[in-house]
């Protein structure tokens, strides 16, 4: 009966080769998009960062900036929506309704709401 060595495991994943953990943290390759797909993830890019400095306006409690970014970030929600449903073969996951307010429920909402009280 020939004994196998135990594979070697890294102290952070428990099971996992060396080899399989070096090849999975690598750097991963660069694809470079072309034509529509260019154009999907520049307006996903685009709604994102929107999001992001809305949550942003809401933690500081800006009302005028809020109003400004909602209005923006409707818009780039439907480019989003046309860009990504343009392309052939569709996306594997469905975007789910980008138009929904990021901040409308948790802490954020809720803090903005006590400022505004204060």
């Amino acid at each position: 009966m020939s004994a196998t060595a135990p594979t070697r495991t890294t102290d952070h994943t428990p099971g996992m080769s060396e080899h399989s953990f070096r090849r999975l943290s690598a750097p991963a390759a660069q694809v470079e998009l072309k034509g529509e797909r260019l154009l999907a993830f520049q307006a996903l890019r685009l709604w994102q960062r929107l999001t992001a400095a809305l949550v942003s306006a809401y933690g500081e409690g800006e009302r005028d900036r809020m109003k400004r970014i909602r209005r923006v970030r409707g818009l780039a929600a439907g480019r989003a929506e046309r860009r990504t449903g343009a392309l052939a073969p569709a996306t594997r996951l469905p975007l789910g309704n980008l138009r929904r307010d990021p901040t409308a429920r948790g802490k954020i909402a809720e803090s903005a709401k006590l400022a505004a009280a204060a």
